[in-house]
């Protein structure tokens, strides 16, 4: 936090014509009298509610400023984050809602950071079938256009893709810039890359669940099915071709176990979001075996 904080602290832009917020989520290590003594500058806000989408619509409420830049505690801004993006909405129709800058990793010593795969980055701009949006540690926002469809939802772990379809609903265009760049920290070993992307795999399952017309009813039995077969796919070509491939050829993806670091990718990612969907349906049962609960016959 205090390399971010001290990104933000070196801008080119002018540090009157900005404030930096900084929501704190219950935190109980000591983060609130760091702040306060190192970073005096900046605006401490403290959020009761759980979960980075209610901390960031403290920030969203409090903030004074047309234009609203979000970023994570473990990444760093370049020295121009801000000039930037200001900027390039001087430039924009007003119907551009958001814009999503570059995501680079903060570093790349190990083999899973040298993998692009288990980066956190925009979405794929140029995919028809996948939802546009700004990743919350690099996107700006109208402050306007934000409040507009009611900011972030704050029950779902990706926040960022469903305000994302919100604002594509209302009307608004999202845009996407390498202008503005934004250095993440990413997962260093097997271990955390394997829950990062659990956590990951539950976030689909619940996006999903709001907004099924993206891939179908996540609890069905169909969905699960499909998801099972691409990923054993995908793990046996990872490991049984690719791999071996890998040892004997021309390096790729930044280390030559990209293959194997794949497959964890794909094996953690469908294990959060079927265990998600277990849990789903498990709660569903529950509350149809409740007095008074009616059963729909869904399977």
């Amino acid at each position: 936090m205090g390399a971010c904080l001290t990104s933000l602290h070196v801008q080119t832009y002018p540090k009157h014509l900005f404030e930096v917020l900084l929501v704190d989520n219950r935190s109980g290590d000591g983060t609130c009298q760091y702040v306060l003594t190192a970073f005096p500058w900046a605006r401490l806000i403290c959020c009761a509610r759980r979960g980075s989408g209610h901390a960031r619509n403290a920030g969203v409420e409090e903030a004074i400023g047309s234009l609203i830049l979000s970023t994570d505690a473990d990444c760093v801004v370049a020295p121009d984050w801000i000039e930037r993006l200001v900027t390039l909405f001087q430039t924009l129709p007003a119907d551009v809602a958001a814009v999503g800058g570059r995501i680079l990793p903060m570093s790349t010593k190990t083999a899973v950071e040298r993998y692009a795969k288990s980066w956190v980055q925009q979405p794929d701009a140029s995919r028809e079938d996948a939802p546009r949006y700004a990743a919350t540690p690099n996107a700006a926002f109208r402050s306007s256009c934000l409040k507009s469809v009611g900011a972030y939802d704050g029950t779902l772990g990706f926040d960022d893709a469903d305000l994302g379809i919100r604002l594509g609903a209302a009307g608004f265009q999202i845009r996407y810039t390498d202008a503005a760049t934004v250095y993440h920290r990413n997962p260093i070993g097997i271990v955390e890359l394997y829950r990062h992307k659990v956590k990951y795999g539950k976030h689909n399952f619940d996006l999903s669940r709001k907004h099924p017309a993206l891939l179908g009813w996540p609890t069905g039995g169909k969905v699960l099915r499909a998801l099972l077969k691409a990923t054993i796919r995908r793990v046996l070509g990872d490991i049984c071709v690719k791999q071996p491939l890998a040892l004997v050829s021309r390096l790729e993806g930044g280390t030559r176990m990209w293959p194997l670091i794949d497959a964890v990718i794909a094996i953690s990612s469908y294990r959060g979001f079927s265990k998600a969907a277990s849990l789903a349906r498990a709660a569903k049962c529950l509350a149809q075996a409740k007095p008074g609960g009616q059963r729909t016959g869904n399977k």
